[in-house]
């Protein structure tokens, strides 16, 4: 291969302004916005509010039945 050839091989890839221009298209944002915002201020309320407390309260009443220490069952020898 001759010097002239090679340079014009390494002139074929793009050089600067062709890896400026695959950095741009890199960088764009997606035509699609894959994750789209959600509602806005708090609007999403899957439950009720009779819902959540009905939940706060069960959550309560097992605490108070059953506590916070050993699970029921687990007071038995070899367990």
């Amino acid at each position: 291969m001759t010097e002239e050839s090679t340079k014009a091989r390494r002139r074929g890839r793009g050089g600067p302004r062709a890896r400026d221009i695959m950095r741009a298209k890199r960088s764009a944002p997606p035509a699609v916005n894959p994750c789209p915002p959600g509602p806005v201020g708090g609007q999403y309320k899957p439950l009720t509010d009779d819902q959540i407390e009905t939940i706060y309260h069960s959550a309560l009443r097992i605490l108070e039945e059953i506590g916070m220490g050993k699970p029921p069952g687990t007071d038995r020898p070899g367990l």
